[in-house]
């Protein structure tokens, strides 16, 4: 499988888990504490220069919505919320970052927020919640994760469903889902993701150094 050779427009198709933007706007505030800061700068630079086509999915801009949700009786906390989300949507702003459809959302949906992620049952629905079901019963993978790995086995551009996206990389700073999927994947149990490869934005800078150099 080749994944460091973008087909689309010649760029690499990257999906950016949320904790990607967390990571960047620490970085950003001076408060990251990771080892893989050089490596999250070059792939924001990349992007920022249009060298890679970069996705997040439109379920991570809900993730913000119930943080808020949750925090409503703290105004404090709740200001501190949103200035952080606000950020975060400014550095995927400033990565031309597409967003990617959530498959499951349905008429009964209730995690998803009208104007961002809610939308009829699509052709995939189905199969994109049994697959979510799944996801979720795994070591390692969170409900969170779930929703952000269906929206790339199952993928569709949010802003535009006549174009779907092609996907080389799923990025997450995330070591334990990013070995949890890998080992999924190596014994036949996620074939939806097979096309995908998964890493940090340390491995990917291994696999791939004329990307981010």
């Amino acid at each position: 499988m080749e994944t460091c050779e973008g087909t689309v427009a010649g760029k690499l198709g990257m999906v950016l888990d949320y904790s990607v933007l967390d990571h960047l706007r620490r970085i950003d505030t001076g408060t990251y504490s990771g080892l893989h800061g050089s490596a999250l700068e070059r792939l924001r630079s990349v992007a920022i220069e249009g060298r890679i086509a970069v996705w997040i999915a439109e379920i991570s801009y809900v993730e913000m919505i119930h943080g808020i949700e949750k925090l409503a009786d703290n105004k404090e906390a709740t200001g501190q919320a949103r200035q952080k989300d606000a950020q975060k949507r400014a550095i995927a702003d400033r990565m031309h970052a597409g967003r990617l459809g959530y498959p499951c959302s349905k008429f009964d949906d209730t995690y998803s927020r009208w104007d961002v992620s809610f939308r009829f049952a699509g052709p995939d629905s189905d199969r994109a919640s049994a697959l979510e079901a799944r996801l979720e019963s795994v070591q390692g993978i969170s409900a969170g994760d779930a929703r952000q790995l269906v929206c790339c086995a199952y993928p569709f551009n949010g802003d535009d469903v006549k174009h779907p996206p092609h996907l080389d990389w799923f990025l997450s700073e995330d070591r334990a889902l990013v070995g949890a999927v890998v080992s999924e994947i190596q014994h036949g149990r996620l074939h939806e993701l097979a096309g995908i490869r998964f890493g940090t934005s340390e491995d990917i800078g291994t696999a791939c150094p004329a990307i981010l150099r």
